[in-house]
């Protein structure tokens, strides 16, 4: 977890809400973010070795904004 909100950090992407889940991964959801930092943020976490198991961005109505459900973590 603390990978995840360092990275978050580090892209100024504001996480929403991180659940635990079974074998050591972790439910992340980011509510309104730039594009691009959401798009570094995924890119250093898989970077660094940590397994994407499922990701799913929405659009929102502001230009270059979106929202941000992803698990990753735990086995590949």
């Amino acid at each position: 977890q603390q990978q995840i909100t360092s990275a978050a950090r580090q892209y100024t992407v504001a996480i929403s809400r991180i659940e635990p889940q079974s074998g050591g991964r972790y439910a992340v959801q980011v509510s309104n973010s730039d594009y691009n930092n959401i798009v570094r943020f995924i890119d250093a976490l898989v970077a660094s070795g940590m397994p994407l198991h499922t990701v799913s961005m929405s659009r929102l109505d502001v230009p270059g904004k979106v929202s941000l459900r992803v698990v990753l973590g735990g086995e590949a």
